[in-house]
C-alpha cells in the first residue's frame, strides 16, 4: 500500500519536476557556466576568462544603475504587496 502511494506521488511529480529542470535549471546552470568564457555566442571558439567578466560588469554604471532600479522594484512592490495583503486580511478576518 505504502509502495503504492509512493508510486504514484512519482508519477504526479515527475512531469513538473521534468519540465522544471528542462526549463529553468537546465539553463540557468549553462548560463552560469558561460558566464566564466569570453564568448561572441554564435562560433565555438570559448575562451576562459574567470571572474574577469564579473569584476568588468560590477564597475558598469549602466550594469549598477539597472541592479539598484530592480532592487527597488523588487523591494517597493514586496512592501506594497505585502501591506495590501496585510490590510485585507484585517478587513476580512
Amino acid at each position: 500500500m505504502r509502495k503504492n502511494r509512493s508510486k504514484m506521488a512519482w508519477i504526479f511529480i515527475a512531469p513538473a519536476l521534468s519540465v522544471y529542470l528542462i526549463f529553468f535549471i537546465y539553463p540557468s546552470t549553462q548560463a552560469f557556466f558561460v558566464s566564466f568564457f569570453e564568448w561572441s555566442g554564435f562560433s565555438d571558439e570559448k575562451k576562459f576568462v574567470g571572474i574577469r567578466n564579473f569584476i568588468e560588469i560590477s564597475g558598469d554604471e549602466s550594469f549598477l544603475m539597472s541592479l539598484n532600479h530592480t532592487l527597488l522594484i523588487l523591494f517597493v512592490g514586496g512592501v506594497l504587496i505585502f501591506l495590501i495583503a496585510f490590510i485585507f486580511s484585517i478587513f476580512f478576518r
